[in-house]
C-alpha cells in the first residue's frame, strides 16, 4: 500500500530544521545543491562558480575571511588598502543599549557587523522623531544573539564578535525618497573585475529588508545576457541606472581591484553617491552557492575563471 503525504510550508521549514542542526555541513550542502541544480556538486573538481563558492565554505578555511567579513573589522584593511576617504563616516559602534540616540543627526543607518540585512534606516527629522528607540533597542539586542553561520553555515561569520554599528546615512541630493543605495557588486577574480551585478530600485519589502531588481555588466557598463539570482530589468549601459559617470565607474573597478588583489575570488561591494564612491562590504561566499545563471552556461564561465589557489586542498580527496 502506498501512503501519499502531503508536504505543507510548516513540513518543509521542520526538514530545513532538521537538516541545519543533524546534517554535516557538507552532506547539507550536497543535498541542497542537488534539489537546486539537479545534479551532485563535484567535490573533486568543482567546475561552475557557484560550485567552488560551496568548496571554499567547506574547505578554504582562511582566517581573513572572518576579519574581513566583519563589517567593523574590514574599515582597517580598507584605510590601509586604499585610504579612509572610501570609508562610510562611523557615528557609533558597541552595543544596542548603549546607542545615545541624542547625540545623532538624521540621515544615518543602524546595522549589525556579523549578519546580513538587518538594518534601521534613519533618514529625516520626522523619521528620527517618530523612531521608537525601545523596540529598536531590542530588535538590535536579538539580532546580536543570533549567529549567521547557523543560518547559513558560511563558516566565516561564526566567529565575529557580534556589535551594533550606526554610520552616515548616504542620502544623494537629487533622491526624492528614503531607501537604500543602488549596491554595485563587483566579482573579482586574481585582482581583475570579471562582472558587476547590481542591485538596484530598492524598495520596502517588510520591517528591515527591502526588495529590488538586479541587472548584470561587464568590465566596460555594458549590460550582459544573463540573469543572476533576482528579478532582473535591463538597462543598455551601466550609466542608465543612476546616470553613474563613465570617469566614476571606471574608479569603481580601480578601486575594487586594488581591494581585491590577492584572492582568488572576491565580490567588492560599492556605492556611489553624487560622484564620490564608498565602500560597502567584502563577500567570499555570495547566495551560499545557490545563485543561479541563466542561462545555466554563464556559471560555468565565470568558474573557469577562478583558479583555486589552494590546489593541494583541492586535489585531495575528502570523503563524506
Amino acid at each position: 500500500m502506498v501512503v501519499m503525504v502531503k508536504i505543507n510550508k510548516k513540513m518543509i521549514k521542520i526538514i530545513k530544521y532538521i537538516e541545519r542542526k543533524v546534517l554535516p555541513d557538507k552532506i547539507d550542502f550536497s543535498l541542497k545543491f542537488r534539489r537546486a541544480f539537479g545534479r551532485w556538486i563535484n567535490w573533486e573538481n568543482p567546475k561552475s562558480f557557484n560550485e567552488k563558492i560551496i568548496w571554499r565554505i567547506i574547505y578554504d578555511k582562511n582566517p581573513i575571511y572572518t576579519l574581513l567579513s566583519d563589517k567593523y573589522s574590514v574599515r582597517d584593511y580598507v584605510e590601509e588598502k586604499i585610504g579612509g576617504k572610501y570609508l562610510v563616516p562611523l557615528l557609533f559602534v558597541g552595543e544596542p543599549k548603549d546607542i545615545d540616540f541624542s547625540s545623532l543627526k538624521p540621515p544615518f543607518i543602524i546595522k549589525t557587523n556579523h549578519t546580513v540585512g538587518n538594518y534601521c534606516f534613519v533618514g529625516n527629522s520626522e523619521i528620527y522623531k517618530n523612531l521608537d528607540k525601545k523596540k529598536t533597542i531590542n530588535y538590535f539586542s536579538k539580532m546580536l544573539k543570533k549567529n549567521y553561520y547557523v543560518l547559513s553555515r558560511e563558516w566565516q561569520y561564526k566567529n565575529i564578535m557580534p556589535l551594533v554599528i550606526v554610520e552616515k546615512f548616504l542620502l544623494p541630493k537629487k533622491m526624492n525618497e528614503i531607501r537604500p543605495l543602488s549596491d554595485y557588486k563587483f566579482h573579482c577574480f586574481n585582482g581583475k573585475v570579471a562582472f558587476i551585478s547590481v542591485d538596484f530600485d530598492k524598495k520596502e519589502h517588510k520591517e528591515h529588508s527591502f526588495e529590488f531588481l538586479r541587472c548584470c555588466f561587464d568590465r566596460e557598463g555594458n549590460c550582459l545576457p544573463f540573469t543572476y539570482g533576482y528579478e532582473q530589468k535591463y538597462y543598455n549601459t551601466i550609466t542608465d541606472i543612476e546616470n553613474i559617470s563613465k570617469k566614476k565607474f571606471n574608479e569603481m573597478i580601480n578601486v575594487a581591484e586594488r581591494l581585491s588583489n590577492g584572492f582568488d575570488y572576491v565580490r567588492v561591494d560599492l556605492y556611489c553617491v553624487d560622484e564620490k564612491v564608498y565602500f560597502g562590504e567584502f563577500t567570499f561566499t555570495p547566495t551560499c552557492g545557490f545563485g543561479k545563471f541563466n542561462p545555466a552556461h554563464w556559471d560555468y564561465h565565470f568558474g573557469s575563471l577562478w583558479k583555486i589557489k589552494n590546489e593541494q586542498n583541492r586535489k585531495n580527496k575528502h570523503l563524506i
